[in-house]
């Protein structure tokens, strides 16, 4: 079997998620997880999917990273932001929350689809 995994920085990434949550659980917050990606290739070089597998308290057999079917939410905002400051927006700029149609390119031609800016609950 071959894997691109770095079982030291497994360990070191297992670690860093456990003492992370510690600071963290008086919020409330129990679980976490991470990836370690190659940006040259994509190699997966560690993946924590949970605190603690063995964990009764918070779930630890299910793997936030490829069970946890969430959107991305505010972790790609950084990402978001950087693009527009990069396009000239400030951060006074208005955007306003209205419907948009983007133009979807399909096999065979351009369809146009309308997209409705809201949350998870439709507000």
């Amino acid at each position: 079997m071959t894997t691109s995994l770095d079982l030291d920085m497994q360990n070191r990434v297992q670690k860093i998620v456990g003492d992370g949550i510690d600071k963290v659980e008086k919020l409330g917050i129990s679980n976490g997880a991470a990836v370690v990606v190659d940006p040259t290739d994509g190699e997966v070089l560690a993946m924590v999917g949970s605190r603690d597998y063995n964990s009764t308290k918070t779930d630890g057999k299910f793997n936030v990273v490829t069970q946890g079917l969430r959107q991305p939410g505010s972790a790609i905002k950084p990402v978001t932001y950087l693009t527009a400051l990069k396009k000239g927006w400030t951060p006074s700029s208005l955007i306003m929350d209205t419907p948009v149609t983007y133009p979807v390119l399909t096999a065979s031609r351009i369809i146009r689809r309308k997209i409705t800016p809201g949350n998870i609950t439709g507000r």
